[in-house]
């Protein structure tokens, strides 16, 4: 039987100099490709966030003994821009505020999503939630926190299903223990990471066994200078 697995995995960085210079020294374990991407950016905090991702991928292989076997160089994208590895080893990538998050599975297919919760206007986003969704949202106990709930659900959905947001968002049916879209079943997972943050994760098989990390800025910059 084909193994399975999943390994979880965020980080939370610091705005302070040492921190920002100590990323800065990473960059070279980047691929070309990759180094002009993050330069590309305009705000350090999208550098670094790109960057960090970066290293946590590292990291998750190494958690799922992979390191000598992948590296950087052989991530690929997908047409829709999806991240991957193998037809059998899945990635998936999200960041928001100070929070990096990713999801690297073998034998399976998987989407992350990590928002920050800010204010919105719910009513908005009529593309994305039917009326009976926003109007479960409205009536909730705290309407931004079930919001970012559903949203980072769905959005880990199309992530898992490859076509993100190309993929028709308000078609995400949300069941109590998987969400479907286009017959195909998402089990979902939402762990509490932070108060002020909202995570959600989804793979395409029941009861997957897998692991969840908060990871250590320092210790993924370590890692990847000894790579």
């Amino acid at each position: 039987m084909e193994s399975l697995e999943l390994a979880v995995l965020y980080s939370e960085f610091d705005r302070n100099a040492w921190e920002r210079a100590q990323l800065a020294g990473c960059l070279a374990c980047l691929p070309a490709e990759m180094q002009s991407r993050n330069a590309r950016y305009t705000h350090w905090e999208d550098r670094a966030s790109h960057l960090i991702s970066k290293l946590l991928i590292l990291w998750g292989l190494k958690r799922l003994n992979l390191e000598a076997v992948f590296d950087l160089h052989d991530i690929r994208y997908s047409r829709f821009g999806r991240p991957y590895l193998t037809k059998n080893i899945d990635l998936s990538v999200s960041h928001s505020g100070s929070f990096v998050a990713i999801a690297i599975g073998r034998g399976l297919r998987t989407g992350i999503d990590i928002e920050k919760i800010n204010t919105i206007i719910i009513d908005e986003f009529t593309e994305v939630f039917s009326a009976s969704e926003r109007e479960v949202i409205n009536l909730s106990h705290s309407p931004l926190e079930r919001f970012f709930s559903l949203w980072t659900l769905k959005e880990s959905v199309v992530k898992a299903d490859g076509r993100g947001f190309s993929a028709p968002v308000k078609d995400v049916l949300v069941r109590d223990e998987f969400a479907e879209l286009d017959q195909t079943k998402w089990y979902y997972y939402e762990p509490i990471i932070d108060k002020d943050y909202r995570m959600c994760f989804v793979v395409d098989k029941p009861a997957v066994p897998y692991y969840i990390e908060l990871v250590n800025v320092h210790d993924v910059i370590d890692y990847s200078a000894g790579k």
